[in-house]
């Protein structure tokens, strides 16, 4: 009979690390993901410009991304890759100096 205890203990744990596993998997099929994607090739010629809201835009548009993001050298960002968003990596004067889909 002592063990019941710790077979409890142990079925509560498994439950509840279970409940903190992320269920959803994305499998978006290739054709949809690459039809949607973002082109940062074709905005390549913008390094080196002031980055501005206007420029984001227009970044943005001819990338052919669903959105943007200026992001500076000590702008806090989020880590999660999204193939239909523009990056603009600035230095500390608002200069581009890359540009990245994800």
């Amino acid at each position: 009979m002592p063990l019941r205890p710790l077979y409890a203990a142990v079925l509560v744990s498994l439950l509840t690390l279970s409940a903190c596993t992320d269920t959803h998997i994305n499998r978006a099929s290739p054709s949809s993901t690459s039809a949607s994607a973002c082109d940062a090739a074709a905005v390549q010629d913008l390094i080196g410009r002031a980055a501005d809201a206007g420029l984001q835009q227009q970044a943005q548009t001819k990338a052919g991304a669903s959105s943007a993001r200026t992001l500076g050298p000590r702008d806090v960002a989020t880590m999660d890759y999204n193939l239909q968003r523009l990056n603009l990596y600035t230095d500390d004067n608002r200069i581009i100096i890359r540009i990245s889909c994800g």
